[in-house]
């Protein structure tokens, strides 16, 4: 609540957003290479395959970012504990591996997850110098 209220998401995170989708990204993509097309300008396309991004989060740099958006305090510590000291075994048959601390990633599977890491890559169109036609 506190990143929708102030507007604190960038306009072109579609995912995990409440009334925004993959699909949404997909249509204003369309757009505006119909756009370009019309206006005869050319369109370029960078797809960037995320797969296996929820275990990229480097939880330092989550928690500056956090900070940087203005969570402080009690709420920041409590999503820092959240992360730090996560243990993850193997479970195959009965017989459990040795625990390994996990240092970087978000836990996959819980309602965080996901948007801690969308806040992880919020600032990414910021990056891009003239993002018209970002999506």
């Amino acid at each position: 609540a506190y990143f929708h209220k102030y507007d604190l998401l960038h306009v072109k995170q579609f995912g995990f957003t409440r009334g925004r989708s993959t699909i949404d990204a997909g249509v204003e993509l369309i757009h505006n290479i119909f756009e370009a097309w019309e206006e005869s300008h050319d369109a370029l396309g960078v797809f960037c395959d995320l797969s296996k991004a929820f275990d990229c989060v480097v939880h330092e740099t989550l928690v500056r970012k956090l900070h940087h958006y203005g969570i402080q305090g009690v709420a920041l510590d409590l999503i820092s504990y959240y992360l730090r000291d996560r243990v993850q075994m193997v479970d195959v048959n009965g017989k459990r591996s040795n625990g390994s601390f996990v240092k970087i990633g978000v836990p996959q599977g819980s309602i965080l997850g996901p948007f801690l890491f969308l806040i992880y890559i919020n600032d990414l169109p910021y990056l891009v110098k003239d993002n018209h036609g970002i999506v």
